[in-house]
């Protein structure tokens, strides 16, 4: 997106999906804290850390994993505590892989990113792509919004059960519609 708003002839088509032109409000919240746990790990030793800093990882990730499921895939996939906090505490979900660095600077990149008053001039073809249960980006205040605010773009929204991370786990709920657009 960001390509498209700064390089508006540049662009022949984008497809966005489970965004914003803007991080505001409890995404900002929730990405602080991140942060915030990983920083106010002792071994973090302020971003000259010679390992990882996994207990601050391990938070961070268990915190922000919370908001990117739906509370369906909970019910289902997660039943039980015991359940629940395993994958969480044994960090599969993510925080073994990462740098801490990178994951705070990506945070505030999103945290300050704010295309709201430049995305109208996107000109490229644009697909706007939602989850209904993505409740990091909700319809009314994010994805909607972006879509209005690209002239012509086409809004495409699915369910998964799996909120945010639905655009990655049931992207093929939306491969028919992504195809045809890039027709």
């Amino acid at each position: 997106m960001e390509w498209a708003v700064s390089h508006p002839n540049f662009m022949d088509f984008i497809i966005t999906m489970a965004t914003s032109y803007e991080f505001k409000g409890r995404l900002v919240g929730i990405y602080t804290l991140m942060s915030n746990s990983i920083k106010r790990d002792p071994a973090y030793l302020d971003g000259y850390y010679k390992d990882q800093p996994k207990v601050g990882m391990e938070n961070a990730f268990m915190g922000t994993y919370l908001w990117y499921f739906g509370p369906m895939y909970y019910k289902a996939k997660l039943p039980t505590n015991e359940i629940l906090l395993k994958p969480l505490k044994n960090v599969e979900l993510g925080s073994a892989k990462m740098d801490a660095n990178d994951v705070i600077w990506r945070n505030k990149g999103m945290m300050t990113y704010n295309a709201k008053n430049r995305v109208s001039n996107i000109k490229a073809k644009s697909l706007v792509i939602r989850v209904n249960q993505d409740e990091l980006f909700p319809s009314d205040t994010d994805t909607i919004p972006l879509a209005k605010a690209i002239k012509g773009a086409q809004l495409f929204t699915y369910d998964s059960i799996a909120g945010h991370l639905g655009c990655v786990v049931h992207i093929k709920k939306a491969e028919t519609v992504i195809r045809e657009f890039l027709r």
